[in-house]
């Protein structure tokens, strides 16, 4: 496919730059097409998104109709007294809970719920008509509900489906679940919307449309109102659109035109040149991309927003997640490629011999390596403090997107400084080399000189990146595998790992190192954010409020029915107050200053306190009630009339206590959370003090100083500006405070503190992020393996793999086993305090409440029960709501007054007395003790929950979390550090007995095991090395043998043959000698007839003399189809285990030619055995084709061939060793000139020897 797109990329290019300048001279016309025609064009629009509205609104009533239909279908038995356990139990489960359900009985009385967050209407029962669906918006939330009736064994019930499609307050925390379809619709359709109730007034306005809401009987019960799509911004939207298409054209035509061209290999640039080119295209493409925002303007939030992080390096270029996303890869493919670049350098091609240019070189290539360490660490700060992201803030496990993606930008960018560093100690290595650089000496004196050189760069430095503890181990790892790399060790597969477990290593520790920065950074924001409140600051906080509240109040028609406590909650909910955490009030007054609603944020106004700043009012905007020496309400009044222009009375009052600090808040499900740099740092775990003098004025914290550590504080070493750091240790802990003389003339100091975290915490939040950096250098090694295995890279599952599987798999699932038991006992142990606390609260409150029932009014007695004893809690009459000291709550229908329906059902049906349950409110989770009790003979139930009482856990589950993940994930880090270390030990002599047995059946009787094993293992391989011997000295004595024997065959028989020519010859001659001494008549005759026969003769002599000479042949060859590729590659794994580096590189996948296979590979390992006895540390086989051959060059850095045997090493019986016959290389040269091809000496010195073989090319190829 890819070659097929590089074929036609040139036609691709054409198309893309012809698209691109059509676009660019029909873009006027489109546009001038678009505004003729823009009113069809807004009709199709408002048509669609009333389309919309009508499907979303039709979804929403099809999942309240298939509700009732459920409900409808239910088993009649289920409605009867006996059963009504398991119509709770059904009414709690799918697909009844996607919807709020109310079932009363005949006389309108709550027969069951599901619903802890609303309560029933009964008055509506009357209102509206049953078996249709009507939209209601009472309250804090407008939803569709349906109503109707159901008779089961002659009992008649009425039931409500109640199902939310719109919250009219909001939260500022993460507790807060959003619910608008308002919103939903906004985001879908790019424009405003408001929901409007029943025949409500719509704007009458030609820039806006609506959309009506029909119910299931096709009703109007609603509309949806909305702005009309703007000509302009339609334009300019279609004009973006067709600007963007313009340039994804272009890009994709400069892509086509260098794919074309073949200058553009992300792992190519195998020359300088080459390599200038890669860079020189992906930076243009990265600037391109940059200037034209593409891809990033057709990607989510999350990966574009700016907030999460963005940085002003080169104007803008990672000014966002993506934006650093495409830098950091295109950076990757660089440093990949430099990398493969130094690779594939020989020493000799650095070879020099001025000094001064070495030297040079070696400190250019250690100063970047070091610039590229404090590279990292200022990308990695950056991270840090240019981003809204918290990476360490919360213990959760698993990452949002934004900081997923973030993370996988932090693994790139460390990947990138680590391959380019480990380049840069390459390039140190080759340009130092020379045939001896495998002495230890060598590469320790190179750390050494890295070292010392990062020490002093660090010295030059004002503010050196990292630690000095992270620069020693960064040099010394990067070292190690540069090391592992250059003596070939490790291979493609392995580099990657090394490279990426290191860079997530490095990465993460300097991000928690940065991190911690930020955190003690922030305390003295915290500091400052601390001495801002003033009255000031919270006049126009009430300001703000106020203003917000009245504008609200003014845009609405406020019904008769209205819940004004609903309505002062949806006011504060949604101001300043709320997002600054105050404790503030706000109050709605009638035209005659009659409370009619309020909501308390942890401060109750007493009525008292209402007269008191209403008498005080008199025209002022601000009223100041004091409360006592250091509490004081401040308060503003405001006069506001609504849309029917009914008269209201609005008061917002803020509680300023100069005895607290203002972040002590609850911390509770409404309260807003801090803005600003405050984030950082958990709030609630700040120790923040206030001194005045010496002595203690305010405190928030667990930490209290004593007077020797008070004096400490005052005689910190302050700045000119009045501030000090002070870190100290107290107890088991150790602190980071700053201290700040907030009044000097007072002596007044304000003290902002943390502890310094754990280890549990600092091992939980490593191995958090190391885990998804994990998971994406798996996903990213399996992309590589696969593209490997295409390359014909064989797998296999070895027997150290299996090894290491079974020992992971024994010793990591007992651990998830024992760490999983331990949450379950700690959440046990959780549930079970919180259950006696809790438990004891109420019982506290039972006694009291029996003790003074019947003495003073009810009333009284419940909130004196509640100051008294320091307790929170709400009180039940059967199943309504009768108080609680968080009435305020169930005033605004924040929380139902039904008491939540699992509690009911155990409580009054299953016969249960006190019972813990599970709550929330909105995503804020809690629990709830309820304890059923009998007060003055009437029957109660007493609640008392989490959510507003403080329970002291032994181990939360957050820490629980923090302290198993981080311990066990060390455990497990261990584990396989251990494991694999074991398995290889065990692995590793079989693995070498394996590879010496194929080398030894290969024919390489002159293989030797180094023995560094003890036991049966050593015994083994001694036992292995004395067979090869004892094989190799049989195989000799057998071929002298063998020899011998044939050769006195051969004697004999050659001996008979030639006494049979012989013996007639001599017959012959005599009787010629007689004839001729005869002087016989016939001595032609005879003549004739000897000459002839000894000729005969003769040519028999010589046949024989021709067999003889064949005997003495090599034996023939076995001629096949050869891939030398595959041989050669199966004879160098034969060598897998010698100290030499012995690698194989070729760009063919394939190379046939006719040839032995068993004589080819017996006469590689004769060349690469004479190698490695050379001493040489590193064999390099290089094939390539040359016109009809194939090229085969075997180099290594040996001592080389002596000058005067060079002429000599093909001869017969040649050798310099001690051992052997010298026929090693004169029969490799036979064999290679018997198949058609050709071996000599390129070249032999001091640094090394070449030999080049010819192969001939089979002609079918």
């Amino acid at each position: 496919m890819f070659s097929l797109i590089q074929k036609k990329a040139h036609y691709l290019a054409l198309f893309c730059l012809t698209v691109f300048f059509v676009t660019g001279f029909v873009s006027p016309l489109l546009v001038q097409y678009k505004e003729d025609n823009w009113q069809k064009e807004l009709s199709q629009k408002t048509g669609i998104i009333k389309d919309g509205i009508k499907q979303k609104f039709d979804d929403v009533s099809s999942a309240v109709l298939d509700v009732k239909n459920h409900l409808l279908k239910t088993n009649p038995k289920y409605f009867s007294k006996e059963n009504k356990t398991k119509l709770f139990d059904l009414l709690m489960e799918k697909p009844f809970s996607s919807c709020e359900i109310f079932i009363l009985d005949s006389s309108f009385n709550l027969y069951a719920w599901n619903s802890h967050s609303l309560q029933a209407d009964t008055s509506i029962f009357s209102l509206k008509p049953y078996g249709e669906t009507f939209l209601s918006g009472s309250d804090l939330k407008i939803s569709l509900i349906y109503m109707d009736s159901l008779i089961t064994d002659n009992s008649i019930f009425y039931f409500q489906i109640i199902k939310p499609v719109e919250k009219k307050y909001r939260f500022n925390n993460e507790f807060y679940e959003p619910l608008s379809i308002t919103e939903y619709l906004s985001i879908k359709y790019n424009t405003s919307f408001r929901l409007l109730l029943g025949n409500a007034n719509k704007i009458i306005d030609g820039r806006y449309d609506s959309a009506e809401i029909r119910n299931n009987k096709n009703k109007i019960i609603g509309s949806v109102e909305f702005q009309k799509p703007l000509k302009d911004a339609a334009i300019n939207t279609f004009l973006d659109d067709l600007q963007s298409m313009k340039y994804l054209m272009g890009i994709l035509a400069f892509l086509f035109f260098i794919l074309k061209t073949n200058q553009f290999n992300f792992f190519s640039g195998k020359k300088t040149a080459g390599f200038l080119l890669l860079i020189l295209n992906l930076s243009i493409l990265r600037i391109i991309l940059f200037v034209t925002e593409i891809p990033g303007s057709f990607l989510p939030e999350a990966f574009t927003d700016s907030s999460y992080f963005s940085s002003g390096l080169a104007y803008g270029i990672v000014s966002s997640p993506f934006e650093f996303f495409l830098t950091a890869l295109f950076v990757l493919i660089i440093c990949i490629s430099f990398l493969r670049n130094i690779l594939e350098l020989k020493n000799e091609d650095l070879k020099t011999k001025n000094i001064i240019l070495k030297t040079f070189a070696v400190l250019l290539s250690a100063g970047l390596f070091l610039v590229l360490l404090r590279g990292l660490g200022a990308a990695v700060k950056s991270v840090i403090f240019d981003s809204s992201i918290f990476y360490f803030k919360f213990p959760e496990l698993l990452p949002k997107l934004p900081i997923a993606f973030m993370h996988f930008n932090l693994l790139m960018l460390g990947i990138c400084s680590v391959t380019v560093s480990v380049a840069f100690i390459l390039l140190i290595i080759k340009t130092l080399g020379n045939r001896h650089n495998s002495n230890n000496f060598y590469f320790g004196g190179i750390f050494i000189i890295l070292q010392i050189l990062g020490f002093i760069y660090d010295l030059s430095q004002k503010e050196p990146q990292g630690t000095p503890a992270l620069r020693i181990l960064y040099i010394s790892v990067a070292f190690i595998i540069s090391l592992l790399i250059y003596k070939g060790k490790l291979q493609i597969l392995g580099r990657y790992l090394a490279i990426s477990f290191f860079a997530s290593f490095i990465t993460v520790t300097l991000l928690m190192f940065y991190n911690y920065r930020l955190e003690v950074d922030s305390l003295r924001t915290v500091a400052f954010e601390l001495m801002r409140p003033d009255e000031n600051w919270f006049e126009f906080l009430l300001d703000q409020t106020a203003d917000e509240s009245v504008g609200l109040i003014e845009n609405e028609t406020i019904p008769a029915s209205q819940n004004y406590s609903s309505l002062a909650f949806i006011c504060w909910s949604n101001s300043p107050l709320e997002r600054e955490g105050v404790n503030s009030s706000l109050q709605i007054f009638d035209d005659k200053w009659n409370l009619l609603g309020e909501f308390n944020s942890d401060f109750n106004i007493k009525q008292e306190l209402f007269d008191e700043i209403i008498k005080n009012h008199s025209g002022q905007e601000f009223v100041s009630v004091k409360l006592s020496e250091k509490q004081q309400v401040l308060s503003i009044l405001k006069e506001v009339r609504d849309k029917a222009g009914k008269v209201f009375y609005l008061t917002v009052s803020a509680l300023i206590d100069n005895s607290k600090f203002i972040i002590e808040k609850s911390g509770k499900f409404y309260t807003g959370k801090l803005t600003g740099i405050l984030s950082p740092v958990d709030i609630e775990k700040l120790k923040l003090i206030e001194l005045e003098k010496g002595r203690i004025i305010k405190i928030n914290g667990d930490f209290t100083p004593d007077e020797n550590l008070i004096e400490k504080f005052r005689n910190a070493g302050f700045s000119k500006f009045n501030e000090a750091w002070y870190n100290f240790s107290y107890g088991d802990d150790e602190y980071n405070f700053f201290i700040v003389k907030t009044d000097p003339s007072k002596e007044k100091l304000l003290c902002v503190g943390q502890t310094k975290k754990d280890i549990s915490f600092g091992l939980f939040n490593f191995f958090k992020v190391f885990i998804v950096h994990t998971v994406y250098i798996i996903c990213a090694g399996i992309f590589l393996f696969l593209v490997l295995a295409a390359r014909n890279f064989n797998f296999k599952v070895t027997y150290n793999l299996k090894l290491l599987s079974a020992f992971l798999l024994i010793s990591i699932i007992p651990l998830l086993v024992m760490a999983f038991y331990f949450r379950a006992i700690s959440e046990d142990n959780n549930r079970e305090t919180i259950i006696y606390k809790l438990e004891k609260h109420a019982a506290r409150i039972n006694e009291y409440l029996e003790k003074y029932y019947n003495i003073y009014p009810k009333n009284d007695i419940y909130s004196e029960a509640a100051d008294d004893i320091g307790v929170n809690y709400s009180l039940f009459a059967n199943n309504i709501l009768e108080y609680s000291t968080q009435r305020n709550f169930y005033n605004t229908g924040i929380i139902s007054a039904n008491i939540h329906p699992a509690a009911y059902s155990k409580l009054f049906h299953l016969g249960f007395f006190k019972i813990l349950n599970d709550e929330n409110l909105e995503n804020y989770k809690y629990q709830a003790f309820y304890y059923k009790t009998e007060i003055g003979g009437e029957e109660k139930v007493i609640e008392v929950n989490t959510a507003f009482n403080s329970v002291s856990l032994p181990m939360s589950g957050s820490d629980a979390d923090v302290f198993l993940f981080g311990t066990y994930s060390l455990a497990v880090l261990i584990i396989i550090i251990v494991s694999t270390f074991l398995a290889k030990q065990i692995s590793q002599p079989i693995f070498k007995l394996t590879n010496a047995t194929k080398a030894v059946a290969g024919g390489d009787l002159n293989f030797n095991l180094e023995n560094k094993y003890k036991g049966e293992i050593g015994e083994l391989i001694d036992g292995f090395n004395k067979m090869v011997k004892g094989l190799k000295k049989n195989q000799t004595e057998l071929a002298e043998v063998e020899r011998e024997l044939a050769w006195k065959e051969m004697a004999r028989q050659v001996a008979h043959e030639i006494k049979n020519p012989l013996t007639p010859m001599k017959l012959l001659m005599q009787q010629l000698v007689i004839t001729y001494k005869d002087k016989s008549p016939k001595f032609d005759e005879i003549f004739e007839k000897v000459t002839s026969t000894t000729i005969r003769q003769i040519d028999t002599l010589k046949n024989i003399a021709s067999e003889f000479s064949n005997f003495a042949q090599m034996p023939k060859l076995k001629l096949e189809k050869l891939d030398i590729v595959n041989s050669i590659n199966s004879t160098v794994n034969l060598f897998a285990d010698e100290k030499a580096k012995i690698t194989f590189s070729t760009d063919l996948k394939t190379a046939y030619t006719e040839s032995d296979s068993d004589q080819l590979n017996r006469s590689i390992i004769n060349l690469i055995r004479n190698s490695i006895q050379a001493e040489a540390t590193k064999i390099e086989l290089k094939l390539e084709t040359e016109n009809d051959f194939y090229i085969l060059r075997i180099s290594d850095n040996g001592k080389g061939i002596d000058p005067v045997n060079a002429e000599k090493i093909f001869l017969p019986n040649f050798t310099t060793k001690t051992e052997g016959m010298g026929l090693g290389l004169s029969l490799v040269k036979r064999f290679i000139e018997m198949t058609g091809g050709k071996i000599y000496l390129d070249r032999s010195n001091s640094e090394g020897t070449m030999f080049l073989i010819k192969f001939a090319i089979r002609k079918d190829e």
